[in-house]
């Protein structure tokens, strides 16, 4: 009787397995794990919510669902806090001084943001933005050290957010088809639609988060052995490549672009291997811009709402007003918003380029310090392609890809500025990594003990 007791619950133990291989299991985790995918998820989702705006002093601002989710998970922490008499705090997970690096940048920007507007009068109409600007940029970085410092990550989150974000990204991609009705009427854009066809959505933001959901789905389908994963890895990667031919942005070619060349050449396969993918991907690619549709995608790009090489000389006058306000300004920057005080109502709202616009909210410290943070998420990225366990390894090759994809793309892009639901998805994921990769080599060294 024991034995066919000890059995029937083995066959349902492994039925329940292969459950969880297939789809996400949320059960289990704490609530603090839940909290910060939900973040995430939300993040996501908000892509598509119509812009809501409320008035307070006469000035509108945006409402952020996303925002009082972290603030949320923020005092969920204090009253586990509270009840609990600590919080573990976990070390090593990585450098010091990337956390102290991230600190400063934090300071370098909450200072200019408060101080100019007394300096520069003509800032403080623009004093509430450029607060909220630093307010959901501050939540970011809260978000980052929040998943790096205080939540014990496992393997199996990690599956369980890249299942919930290429699910969730799918149904975006889905709704986006069929509310614009794209596949009918996508040789009209240029006509009959105009420029306001995403503006009710953050259609600037959509096609980076997706190109980084595609990149990482790439990435982890050589690793999986489930069929029916594949089949829908497959799948998603497909409808989401589609949905971002629409958006027509020239900063997402080149991240997806730049994304997947990197993961050719990272990702752990025979050099023989490699040279056959990459002749399929040139050839593709070759194959794709003689369509009719790629034609079509190669015309758009030049004509669609500006003229290629306006656009390009339009950047380059945005760049040179950049270096010009962020020399003028040197020790403490002009804050988030004072790049359209300074240019004026013609010259845009940002530099087009993360790099300068570093420069233009920080000065020449917020300069450095941005760039000693973009170097040390580089090596905290980089040293997770050693870890040695097959998914693990899949998704940091993946992130990698991402990150020099979006570095390379950076230079025409306000990346980690303006992009506020991509820098909590990407921040996020890198979290919820570097803590897993951390925990695997401790356990690896335990076992050799």
């Amino acid at each position: 009787m024991s034995r066919f007791y000890i059995e029937k619950n083995e066959s349902k133990a492994s039925i329940e397995s292969r459950k969880i291989k297939i789809f996400p299991n949320l059960f289990g985790l704490g609530i603090s794990k839940i909290s910060y995918f939900l973040v995430i998820i939300i993040a996501e989702i908000s892509l598509i919510a119509p812009r809501n705006f409320f008035t307070l002093f006469g000035h509108e601002l945006r409402i952020s669902i996303t925002y009082f989710f972290i603030v949320v998970l923020i005092i969920h922490l204090i009253l586990f806090y509270l009840v609990r008499g600590k919080i573990t705090i976990q070390k090593d997970v990585v450098s010091d001084k990337f956390v102290g690096f991230i600190i400063i940048w934090w300071v370098i920007a909450f200072f200019s943001t408060l101080i100019n507007p007394i300096i520069y009068p003509g800032l403080v109409p623009y004093f509430f933005e450029n607060l909220v600007n630093l307010f959901k940029w501050s939540s970011g970085l809260v978000f980052l050290l929040i998943g790096l410092k205080l939540i014990k990550w496992k393997e199996d989150d990690l599956k369980i957010i890249i299942d919930l974000l290429i699910f969730t990204s799918t149904i975006i991609s889905i709704i986006l088809l069929i509310r614009y009705n794209l596949f009918s009427s996508y040789s009209q854009l240029t006509g009959n639609l105009s420029w306001l066809f995403w503006e009710d959505i953050a259609k600037h933001e959509i096609p980076e988060v997706l190109a980084m959901i595609s990149i990482m789905t790439v990435s982890i389908i050589s690793e999986q052995s489930n069929l029916l994963k594949k089949i829908f890895y497959f799948l998603s990667f497909a409808i989401i490549i589609t949905v971002i031919m629409f958006f027509f942005s020239r900063e997402t070619y080149v991240t997806i672009f730049v994304g997947l060349l990197t993961l050719l050449i990272v990702k752990d396969m025979k050099r023989i291997n490699k040279f056959i993918i990459f002749i399929i991907f040139l050839a593709s690619f070759f194959v794709l811009i003689q369509l009719n549709f790629g034609q079509f995608i190669i015309w758009t790009i030049k004509e669609f709402y500006i003229n290629s090489n306006i656009a390009l000389s339009f950047r380059i006058d945005r760049w040179v007003s950049a270096i010009k306000i962020g020399l003028e300004h040197p020790l403490i920057g002009v804050g988030f918003s004072g790049f359209q005080y300074f240019v004026g109502p013609s010259g845009g709202t940002s530099a087009h380029n993360a790099y300068l616009q570093a420069f233009v909210v920080g000065g020449i410290p917020g300069f450095f310090i941005f760039i000693a943070v973009i170097t040390n998420l580089f090596v905290a990225v980089r040293k997770c392609l050693r870890c040695s366990r097959h998914f693990i390894k899949a998704f940091s090759e993946g992130l990698f890809s991402i990150l020099i994809g979006y570095l390379s793309s950076a230079l025409f892009s306000d990346h980690f500025f303006t992009f506020y639901y991509f820098s909590l998805i990407f921040w996020g994921l890198f979290a919820v990594l570097v803590v897993v990769v951390k925990k695997n080599s401790e356990n690896n060294i335990n076992q050799l003990l």
